[in-house]
């Protein structure tokens, strides 16, 4: 709890959490068809290869909505990294089951592998981006930003957290 000992003004800068995660990505992906429209095919045909029209897709959807599908896919990402290598022990290889004053993050966990689904299904290799860390789309103005290796951490970042979720059965459930 906070008290203002004068008038204040907050600026909550968290606009989504994990449970809305499916409609951030369908959010994502209506302003992801308006930035194609905008752009046009003068745009694209002013690429000077398909990678970096791919990635100056995603930039100017992260300028337009604050995040692009490459940011929300790391985003995914380090929440299971978190999730499945906790300190204390992995959750995919424990038995715990966890009791409601323990935090559980599992309830989660369809809402994550949806989306996940979605982005394999509808976005090939070349179409996300991420930097070497898996922690953020990569935003400088160079072919390094949009190279191979950008495009192979996003994809190392979609099979691992699908690594994660495919042995779901593993995850701790509430006791009741």
């Amino acid at each position: 709890s906070v008290s203002n000992i004068e008038d204040t003004c907050s600026i909550n800068r968290n606009w989504f959490n994990a449970c809305a995660i499916r409609r951030v990505y369908a959010h994502l992906l209506d302003r992801r068809k308006e930035v194609l429209l905008a752009l046009g095919d003068d745009c694209r045909s002013r690429a000077r290869s398909q990678q970096e029209w791919l990635w100056t897709v995603e930039n100017v959807l992260r300028l337009d909505a604050r995040l692009s599908i490459s940011d929300l896919l790391a985003i995914i990402y380090h929440h299971l990294v978190r999730l499945f290598s906790s300190s204390s022990s992995s959750l995919l290889f424990s038995d715990h089951i966890k009791t409601k004053d323990e935090e559980d993050d599992s309830f989660l966990l369809p809402e994550l592998s949806a989306v996940l689904a979605d982005l394999e299904r509808c976005f090939d290799e070349h179409t996300l981006f991420l930097d070497s860390d898996l922690t953020r789309f990569p935003t400088d103005d160079n072919p390094d930003s949009w190279s191979k290796n950008a495009q192979v951490n996003a994809l190392t970042a979609i099979r691992t957290c699908r690594n994660y979720l495919k042995d779901s059965d593993h995850i701790p459930s509430y006791r009741e």
